[in-house]
């Protein structure tokens, strides 16, 4: 991220890089590929708001090049940065959660389950932990969205081994 910023310059409002599913879990493997998104500080006007579009439309490509050069291949469903459904201001990604929370169909609900475990890459970043404060403030409003969540993740049994005992691993 940084080095690809020093080659297209400063953007022209604050952001955050966010990562989720495995690596937002801190789960990944040996074999993984890119999980992320970009969440930006709402632009103050029209004129912001391009050019925000613009550098991070410059910007977003490299990263994914970059990072699949070094062995992590993109998203095969699409949910990286270069996305640009992946890449909006704050406002926007509030407004899409809510949605999510407040109509949750199945495509609601498996976006849910892949992109509300997010992380940001820099610790305590204050534009990722606006939005993190915002999807729990929402959950808390709407509590019956958690039954959706629930009854999505029973569909899928858990890892069974010899003996339908639960897979662990044997330290940690």
């Amino acid at each position: 991220l940084e080095l690809v910023g020093r080659e297209v310059g400063p953007a022209p409002v604050p952001w955050s890089w966010i990562v989720f599913g495995s690596e937002g879990r801190r789960e990944q493997t040996f074999k993984t590929d890119q999980d992320n998104a970009i969440v930006y500080a709402d632009p103050r006007n029209a004129e912001e708001a391009r050019r925000a579009l613009d550098w991070f439309a410059l910007f977003t490509p490299r990263v994914r090049d970059a990072l699949n050069g070094c062995g992590f291949p993109p998203c095969p469903a699409g949910y990286i940065a270069a996305n640009p459904t992946w890449c909006k201001p704050l406002e926007s990604w509030k407004h899409l959660f809510n949605g999510w929370i407040a109509n949750p169909d199945a495509r609601a609900v498996l976006h849910s389950l892949i992109l509300f475990d997010f992380r940001p890459l820099r610790p305590g970043d204050p534009i990722a932990a606006e939005l993190r404060a915002h999807l729990g403030a929402a959950i808390r409003r709407t509590p019956a969205f958690l039954g959706f969540l629930a009854n999505q993740l029973v569909k899928n049994p858990p890892p069974l081994g010899f003996i339908n005992r639960i897979v662990v691993e044997n330290v940690g």
